[in-house]
């Protein structure tokens, strides 16, 4: 039996869910967003994260043709943030 850490089971709950083609992302955003402000700050610092490294994949050329639109994507905002500030590019922990 396998034991995961409480990131690696969200990461496959994740991955399960938005694997199914009724999945509504629109919908998702909504109930983020009904979340409480403090949480939504978590939530969009993992999110971040996340985009952070698939612009380190894009970088690394550690991707293919089924995730190279979010890798570049990715990539292209975090250029385009690190060019709008010197600060680092982070959410503060409230």
């Amino acid at each position: 039996m396998t034991i995961y850490t409480e990131e690696e089971e969200l990461a496959l709950n994740v991955s399960n869910v938005v694997n199914i083609m009724s999945f509504d992302s629109k919908l998702f955003g909504q109930q983020i967003l009904r979340e409480h402000r403090t949480v939504q700050q978590a939530i969009g610092s993992t999110f971040l994260e996340v985009l952070r490294q698939w612009a380190v994949a894009y970088e690394t050329n550690n991707y293919d043709l089924r995730n190279e639109d979010i890798c570049n994507l990715s990539s292209k905002i975090f250029k385009l943030l690190e060019h709008e500030t010197d600060e680092p590019i982070r959410l503060r922990h409230i």
